[in-house]
């Protein structure tokens, strides 16, 4: 039996047998929710994103509403700027890669 509790973070092999007991439409909801040992609620909102978009959890590197992934051409910029100013604070990264770099 796994284990979802509260803010338990799926490892990869759970999201993979999620998704084929999901996609495998023998099971029922209870049976999923036994098995992983969390509520049933959890195991509809997952059944109900699955059918709606044929997958479970957002996109990689996608972690927020502002989030923002860096070019290989800003983040060499970056690395260049913490080369000359190794104490470079985050404030002052986010300063440089939006002026400097139109981040």
């Amino acid at each position: 039996m796994l284990s979802l509790t509260k803010r338990h973070r799926l490892t990869v092999v759970e999201k993979a047998r999620l998704l084929v007991m999901l996609s495998e439409n023998s099971l029922t909801n209870q049976e999923i929710a036994d098995h992983f040992a969390c509520n049933i609620r959890t195991i509809q909102r997952y059944r109900r994103q699955y059918d709606a978009s044929g997958k479970l959890f957002p996109a990689y590197g996608k972690t927020g509403s502002n989030a923002v992934r860096l070019s290989p051409w800003a983040l060499e910029q970056l690395k260049e700027e913490l080369v000359y100013h190794p104490n470079l604070y985050l404030d002052k990264m986010q300063w440089f890669l939006a002026e400097a770099c139109q981040v």
